[in-house]
């Protein structure tokens, strides 16, 4: 099959886009002469528009159609699954037309999950390159320019930042309350200087009794210059979070912890990533009375211990 344009349709979450990256990559191996637009929703842009191997990153929120940019696709590929996405591919006029979900303008679809099988996000998002006959193959020094400059941006801000070395970066608020890591578990790794990351924003760093020294940036910093401080750190820790997902799949030494969510299904994916769950973990409901006594066992399976960072 050759093709000379390829739309992928991954809108959100950030976590999610995260996941879908193996697959563009793949599909860039494949096709390494067409040209590959990712239409994405404006919070995970960032991603794709630094990303090597996409062409243009078009932002959902900010077109009526694709058809009215005047470009044509070939294929339009639907790694979500769900009715909006789906749609786009229908919209880009693209005369195949592939994706999760059973949609009746699919030409190609594979069902949303097969968990026995396929029980992580990014083998689950790549069965359908398995349907359209492309392998998926994860090359991950295709990432190693990206990561290395975003480290390097990483020094800087910690420089500025005023962190001293070592230090640990922590991405503990998500969009689920039952995710969130209980901050007063910084005092149990001593020795070292503490930065809070991600979004949404702690408004004010948490009191904490004899806490080592602690710079709160939720909420301040762009996304990308999150994870870069997460590269540049000598340990992360983090809830299952999307910025914690990207600073894992480019090298970040981090630990994430699992309490409604299982890091079977979206653990995080990296060179120098672990992963810790509860015992109970795997409810998956955005509010529950016993959440902070799941993050907390998490959390405290973690080794407290802070190595220093790696030179890149």
């Amino acid at each position: 099959m050759t093709l000379q344009a390829i739309l992928v349709v991954k809108l959100s979450s950030i976590g999610d886009v995260v996941h879908t990256i193996p697959s563009v990559l793949a599909l860039r191996a494949r096709y390494p002469d067409a040209r590959l637009d990712w239409l994405v929703g404006a919070a995970a842009a960032p991603i794709v528009t630094a990303l090597s191997g996409v062409d243009r990153a078009l932002i959902a929120e900010e077109r009526p159609t694709l058809r009215r940019r005047g470009f044509r696709y070939d294929l339009a590929i639907d790694f979500q699954g769900l009715l909006r996405s789906s749609v786009e591919t229908l919209r880009s006029g693209a005369r195949l037309r592939a994706g999760r979900g059973r949609w009746p303008w699919l030409h190609v679809s594979v069902p949303m999950y097969d968990a026995e099988r396929t029980p992580h996000a990014v083998e689950n998002t790549a069965r359908v390159l398995g349907a359209l006959d492309i392998p998926f193959v994860f090359d991950a020094d295709a990432l190693s320019g990206w990561a290395g400059s975003l480290r390097s941006r990483g020094e800087e801000l910690a420089r500025e930042q005023g962190l001293p070395r070592p230090f640990v970066a922590w991405f503990p608020k998500t969009r689920w309350a039952s995710k969130d890591l209980p901050l007063d578990e910084v005092a149990r790794f001593p020795g070292a200087a503490h930065v809070l990351l991600g979004s949404p924003a702690i408004p004010a760093a948490p009191p904490i009794a004899a806490a080592p020294p602690l710079r709160n940036l939720t909420g301040r910093l762009p996304l990308l210059d999150s994870v870069a401080i997460a590269l540049a750190a000598d340990r992360v820790v983090a809830a299952d979070t999307g910025p914690a997902h990207l600073a894992a799949l480019l090298g970040a030494r981090i630990a994430g912890c699992f309490g409604p969510t299982r890091a079977a299904r979206t653990g995080l994916r990296g060179p120098s990533a672990t992963n810790v769950e509860s015992s109970c973990g795997g409810c998956y409901r955005r509010r529950c009375g016993r959440a902070a006594t799941c993050m907390r066992e998490a959390l405290g399976a973690v080794t407290p211990g802070v190595s220093p960072a790696i030179p890149p």
